[in-house]
């Protein structure tokens, strides 16, 4: 998995995609104010160089070192505000806006949260029982991973187990995680 393959001889390609977009997970927005919002993943981590110049994006990457203001400040969009994330040991121990407590407690939950004694539970009821609802509604980034399992989004979701989202169907049903 994970190879590309070249079309030999030129022929038609058809692409289908089963959402009302292309892309998968990577989506950008633009706000009416012109900013951009990106919804997906914050990157592209294709196989290193060797992926990049097989699929003939060498020109195109754009790299951010890790020293720079946009590799070190995360920011969540969330009610209509901008709320810059925690970064460092310190920002984990203070409340910070849009979270009611400092998100070390979300941290140690996970730590201290006992496995599951179900058969099997959806994605978004396990990260909800270790980590804490408002993390789980706060966090857009994780959508894609929960399937859009936040109640709002999609009520399905909360149905698929969490093995089948996280190993793709294999050992579902088999025991707590």
């Amino acid at each position: 998995g994970g190879r590309t393959q070249r079309p030999v001889g030129g022929g038609p390609v058809v692409l289908l995609e089963a959402s009302g977009r292309f892309g998968g997970w990577l989506q950008s927005t633009r706000s009416p104010e012109g900013a951009v919002f990106e919804h997906g993943p914050r990157g592209v981590r294709p196989a290193g160089p060797a992926g990049v110049a097989e699929l003939g994006l060498a020109g195109d990457i754009l790299a951010v070192p890790k020293e720079h203001p946009a590799a070190r400040n995360r920011f969540l969009y969330l009610g209509g505000a901008l709320h810059p994330l925690p970064s460092g040991l310190g920002g984990l121990l203070r409340t910070v806006p849009p979270f009611s407590r400092a998100l070390l407690w979300s941290a140690l939950r996970d730590l201290l949260t006992p496995a599951g004694t179900g058969p099997d539970e959806s994605a978004h009821g396990f990260a909800q029982r270790r980590f804490g609802p408002e993390v789980v509604g706060a966090a857009p980034q994780w959508r894609p991973w929960l399937r859009t399992g936040v109640r709002s989004l999609n009520r399905g979701c909360n149905e698929l187990p969490v093995r089948v989202a996280l190993l793709g169907g294999a050992g579902a049903g088999t025991g707590p995680l």
